[in-house]
């Protein structure tokens, strides 16, 4: 019996020997060996009742290594890498992209039943999720990212920007000028008379130190 042919799908795989390597040279040698390996597999698939999409599939995981569809990383350059997508709420068919879609499914919203959404991290922290820590005290009312996506405590979701309860002690009038403002003294906790405000000061938003980068998520 014959042997089949190769596919073409894999056919780029083809390399002629190399002398014997050492250090980083050897994990290329033993990624190349795992693809051979693999080739073969491909090959005999139609003899042995091996699913080739399966096969296939596992080249593809080799040949990315091994970092599975819905890893999401910090990325600091402006060339998108290939096999991956920027997380910026867009919407692909499952089909073009079926391990992603299988990986992270309607969690970021979408609409329609053959397309799925990639988080939306453009300016953005990232939380964990709780989980039952109870270090988000608001988890449960945590609202979907896009519509049709996670609700509560769960992947996926968003919260709006927010300051924790607090007070502020204001000393009370102890007097009064012409122009009918009071006079405070300084330590009083009771203010008895008048609405007192302080001039606005600060920036447009409450932020930590931070340095941009882009989110990006493997989709192969």
């Amino acid at each position: 019996m014959g042997t089949p042919p190769v596919p073409e799908s894999v056919a780029h795989l083809r390399a002629e020997p190399r002398p014997a390597a050492s250090g980083p040279r050897a994990f290329t040698r033993l990624g190349s060996l795992a693809a051979w390996s693999l080739l073969g597999a491909v090959a005999l698939s139609g003899c042995v009742g091996i699913s080739r999409d399966h096969l296939e599939r596992r080249l593809t995981e080799l040949k990315g290594g091994s970092v599975p569809a819905g890893t999401v990383v910090a990325f600091a350059g402006e060339q998108l890498p290939a096999g991956w997508l920027w997380c910026d709420g867009t919407e692909y068919d499952r089909a073009r992209f079926p391990a992603l879609a299988a990986a992270i499914d309607k969690v970021h919203g979408s609409g329609d039943p053959d397309r799925f959404r990639v988080p939306d991290y453009r300016g953005r922290f990232l939380r964990g999720v709780d989980a039952g820590a109870n270090r988000d005290p608001d988890a449960a009312q945590r609202a979907p990212m896009a519509p049709g996506g996670n609700r509560g405590d769960a992947v996926g979701t968003v919260q709006d920007a927010q300051l924790a309860s607090h007070q502020h002690e204001v000393a009370r009038a102890t007097g009064s000028r012409p122009d009918g403002i009071g006079t405070v003294q300084s330590g009083d906790p009771d203010l008895r008379r008048g609405v007192v405000r302080s001039s606005a000061s600060g920036g447009n938003e409450t932020r930590p130190v931070n340095a941009a980068v882009y989110w990006i998520i493997r989709a192969l």
